[in-house]
Parts: C-alpha cells; structure tokens; sequence
C-alpha cells in the first residue's frame, strides 16, 4: 500500500487508484531536517484543507525518495505542480510555504484609507467631482478610485466594500 493510501485509511476516504511510477524522470529528492519533517507531519495531521494536505504529502513523499512523477500521479497533479510545491518550500522552509495563499485567507488591498475615500465619493454627487453623471455606478466608482489609487477595482471587490458600507444595489425602472 502505498503512503497515500495509509493517508487516507487514516483519515477514513477511500485511497485513490495509482499508476505505476515511471523511470523516465530522475528522481530529485528532498532533505528534511528532523525538525522540517516533524513540523509537517505534524500540519499534515491538522490540515483542515485537501490542497494543504496535499502538499504536504508530497513534500513528506519527496523527503521519503519516491519520484516526482509517481507524486503526481498518486495525488492526481502534473508533475509541474509538485516541483512548485518543493521550490515554494525551499524557498522558504516552513510549514506555511504550503498554504494557499490565493484563497479566503488573503489580505484585502482595501485599507481604511479607500474606504474612507469611496465613503466621501458617496457622500456628494459625481457632479462634485467633475463626472457629468447625476447618480454613482459601480463603473463611475471604479473609475474615481483608479485616477484616485492608480490600481483598477474589479466591480465584484467595489460591490463587496459597498455592501460593508450599508449601500444596495437596485436596478433603475
């Protein structure tokens, strides 16, 4: 059996189908310290994400001298994504190289600055501004907070950090 496979015995899922590791690869391996690889089994018991436990099977797998092809193919990835994961580690060898750092855990740009610059924009007409609009929409308000902060606002973001503020969004009839 392999490790995936005691992994999710462990864990109570049923282990994936694996394909056999291929030789055309040369196995590159990885050196854990004691403490590295302790610090990792450790995560890898805890993770709470899938992607997260993920990774750090295959930095576990790599440490143990298994291929980065049969890696890939027992946890279903491109061969690609598992030399990411081991450069993001050895870029920084901690535990927390192996987050997501994309998902519902990132720090917004929005500070209380912009905030406070979308609140005063909301308190006048665009008029006050310049705008030959009567009304502000999302579109107009992206475009002030661009010429204001130099960065484009997706209208999904300017909707979000309407919504915090108290404001709705009717369609005009």
């Amino acid at each position: 059996m392999t490790n995936l496979g005691k992994y999710a015995e462990m864990i109570g899922i049923a282990p994936p189908l694996v394909a056999p590791p291929s030789r055309r690869y040369p196995m590159r391996r990885l050196h854990l310290t004691p403490q590295q690889r302790f610090r990792l089994r450790q995560q890898l018991r805890h993770a709470k994400e899938a992607g997260l436990f993920r990774r750090t099977l295959a930095l576990l797998q790599l440490d143990e001298g298994q291929s980065i092809t049969h890696i890939a193919a027992e946890l279903r990835v491109c061969r690609r994504s598992v030399q990411r994961w081991r450069d993001g580690y050895l870029s920084a060898p901690t535990p927390r190289a192996l987050f997501d750092h994309r998902g519902h855990s990132h720090h917004t740009a929005w500070d209380e600055e912009l905030q406070a610059v979308l609140r005063c924009a909301l308190e006048q007409t665009p008029a006050h501004y310049g705008y030959r609009d009567l009304e502000w929409t999302v579109s107009l308000l992206q475009e002030h907070l661009t010429r204001w902060d130099g960065r484009p606002w997706s209208d999904t973001t300017l909707r979000r950090q309407l919504h915090a503020l108290g404001y709705v969004w009717k369609r005009p009839r």
